[in-house]
Order: C-alpha cells, then structure tokens, then sequence
C-alpha cells in the first residue's frame, strides 16, 4: 500500500493522534510532547496563556512552534 504520508509517523499522545515527520522527530519529543499537551487538548509551552495554545489538532498537519 502506498502510503501518502511517507517519511512521517503518527504518534499518539493521552489518545490524540499526532503527524510527526520522522522517527527521529517522534524519538526527540515523544517523552516530552505528553509534557505539553494539557487535558483539554492544547498544546503550549508550560505555564504559558491560554490565548497562546492551540489545538492539538493542528498537529495533524504540521509540527507546531512548541512541539519542535
């Protein structure tokens, strides 16, 4: 099967799925991406504003300026 998402991997953090680019990417912030997202699905730096999360969702797509 010819997957269209070649050269990425999809992760899973608290049963969210994630796009990672690579293993080595998934290797790097896997330990800590479960650091940054919170209960309610965002992401964001530790302690940072709510107006500076966004939502995990936006992962899918891209890698997001706090996850690396």
């Amino acid at each position: 099967v010819d997957n269209p998402w070649r050269g990425e991997v999809r992760g899973e953090v608290r049963g969210i799925p994630l796009l990672l680019r690579s293993d080595q990417v998934l290797q790097e912030i896997g330990r800590s991406l479960s650091d940054l997202i919170d209960e309610d699905g965002y992401c964001g730096p530790r302690n940072s504003k709510d107006s500076e999360k966004q939502p995990v969702e936006d992962h899918m797509f891209r890698i997001c300026e706090f996850c690396g």
